[in-house]
């Protein structure tokens, strides 16, 4: 809705770090269908719009941040890739938002696998909302047991095939925080 992109709005611009790149989850329409983006005038935006509930994904970067070389969408409205170039260095961004269903999320699990076995270059970025955590007792506050292990320890499983990491959990091993809080939108 336009209220709810608004106060997303509000919330980002208003941050102290003030973000070059911003991932958001649950994108209902594109650019192109909708003028509530105008707000958006500081950011160029690539989307994967929503074509069922709790899908769609949109990349937004400040415009001539950098020279984005390529972009697709890897799993339906689900995962959304853009590959940029920053400073002579590629950059491999993914925004994800892991569908409710297992069977699905499977899937998308291992197109997101298959499309990071072509990035032989640069620097990979994953984003999004995992529907999931690698840690319930630590990551979770309402559900200590996580209550999708197949998903958990699938996604466990190509972060360490890539050799990636949660970077705020890598700073903050021991630490069990509410980064959004209840008071933002």
């Amino acid at each position: 809705s336009p209220e709810k992109n608004a106060s997303i709005y509000t919330y980002v611009d208003n941050i102290a770090f003030n973000p070059d790149i911003v991932f958001l989850q649950e994108i209902n329409d594109s650019p192109q269908n909708s003028s509530c983006w105008n707000i958006w005038s500081s950011y160029t935006p690539i989307c994967a719009p929503a074509h069922a509930q709790g899908s769609g994904v949109a990349i937004l970067y400040r415009s001539n941040l950098f020279n984005v070389v390529d972009s697709s969408i890897i799993f339906e409205s689900h995962i959304l890739y853009v590959k940029v170039e920053f400073n002579n260095v590629l950059y491999h961004l993914y925004n994800v938002l892991i569908p409710q269903d297992n069977k699905v999320a499977l899937r998308a699990i291992q197109c997101l696998e298959d499309d990071l076995a072509q990035r032989k270059d640069g620097v990979i970025i994953i984003g999004g909302d995992f529907n999931t955590t690698p840690n319930p007792s630590l990551d979770r506050f309402c559900m200590p047991i996580e209550h999708r292990p197949k998903i958990a320890n699938a996604l466990q499983s190509v972060l360490d095939s890539y050799h990636l990491s949660d970077i705020w959990r890598r700073l903050h091993p021991h630490d069990k925080k509410i980064s959004w809080q209840r008071n933002n939108p």
